[in-house]
């Protein structure tokens, strides 16, 4: 009777529900984005035909299309998630999640995912036709309508993501996204699409990834199709020396305090353009960089700049750090007692003369002896 009731339910859900058609929104065949708040209005985006090509970049939704305006109360990026589905014949159905890897599934899954994802898309076609025809790519319903996403995907289950139980091994909330990000007009977040056809697992275009494609959810409100992965540029929160004022041969550190929001590993280069200084510009792994002060015969100041680099973008640090540089107090000292003798003091020509010099360095530096006449 189970096994009958599962086939009826199968039937019902095919035979009584159009296949995509030109320019028919929310149908069976279509994928759908829903971004929603438990307790406020739900937005439904249909983002065209499951018959396409996953390889491809394609901007599925304008600007604008979700955003905050389109709810009653919520002015909070992060208390909106997001989760797509669609579902065709012959039990090929797709769902993002927030992870590149794919759950497991099973048979039970797989009837109650396309049970909910039928309810859903149905609540959605009839509100955005009505009693026309004209149809919209958006939809935007109350809470608490019955058979919304929120209500349909997510019953039996507080984590979102759960698609009626197609998703269980996520119930820790890995399933959707959550839109915080998106208070950053310059940010995304991304869903993997995954297709399952029965039971197999359909990796894509890539063999050595789970997914399918990647749904992308800009800052400005458009909806994308494999979005490039913009790199973005390091920051630098503060560039400082570990003294303002050393003598010579003091030992001083030039640290940055720098990150990058993609995680990309950083480059220090720390330059001067004082001439007196040997090793300079260097460039490092760490966020520090230590070195003595040069010797110097009279007070100098020298000034250090900062690059930091990800592979793809250099930045500049805002500041430069100075530090100044005094003579130690161990200045070298001039030879002392400096005598020349000549023997015979007196001649004539042609006599052979022996000069003798002597001296004394209080530095005990080495002596050169230069004879010169006039």
């Amino acid at each position: 009777m189970r096994r009958f009731s599962l086939l009826f339910l199968l039937f019902f859900l095919f035979s009584f529900f159009p296949a995509a058609e030109a320019a028919t929104y929310f149908v069976r065949g279509n994928l759908i984005l829903a971004v929603y708040n438990d307790d406020d209005n739900e937005i439904g985006i249909d983002l065209g035909s499951l018959d396409r090509d996953w390889t491809t970049t394609d901007e599925l939704a304008p600007a604008g299309t979700v955003s905050l305006d389109k709810f009653e109360d919520i002015d909070d990026w992060s208390l909106v998630n997001a989760g797509c589905f669609g579902y065709k014949t012959d039990y090929q159905l797709w769902f993002g999640t927030s992870k590149s890897n794919a759950p497991p599934i099973s048979i039970p899954n797989i009837l109650g995912f396309e049970s909910g994802s039928y309810f859903v898309t149905i609540i959605y076609h009839n509100t955005v036709y009505g009693n026309t025809q004209d149809g919209s790519q958006v939809v935007v319903i109350q809470a608490g309508i019955r058979n919304s996403y929120g209500q349909v995907m997510n019953s039996n289950s507080t984590a979102p993501g759960y698609y009626s139980g197609l998703n269980p091994s996520r119930a820790d909330g890995n399933g959707e996204i959550n839109l915080a990000p998106l208070a950053d007009a310059s940010a995304s977040v991304q869903l993997y699409l995954f297709h399952y056809d029965m039971l197999d697992l359909d990796r894509g275009p890539e063999s050595t990834t789970d997914y399918t494609a990647v749904i992308s959810i800009k800052g400005d409100g458009s909806v994308w199709l494999n979005l490039p992965t913009e790199n973005r540029a390091p920051t630098i929160d503060s560039f400082t020396i570990s003294s303002a004022a050393v003598t010579s041969g003091e030992t001083l550190r030039l640290t940055a305090d720098a990150g990058d929001p993609d995680d990309d590993p950083l480059t220090y280069t720390w330059s001067t353009s004082y001439s007196g200084l040997t090793g300079f510009p260097v460039t490092t792994a760490e966020n520090r960089y230590a070195f003595d002060a040069p010797q110097v015969t009279q007070p100098t100041d020298i000034t250090f700049t900062l690059v930091v680099a990800d592979g793809s973008h250099e930045v500049v640090a805002d500041n430069e750090v100075t530090v100044s540089v005094t003579a130690d107090g161990s200045e070298n000292s001039p030879p002392t007692e400096v005598r020349a003798v000549a023997v015979p003091s007196s001649t004539t020509e042609g006599v052979r003369v022996t000069l003798t010099g002597s001296a004394r360095d209080p530095d005990g530096d080495p002596l050169t002896y230069t004879w010169s006449t006039t």
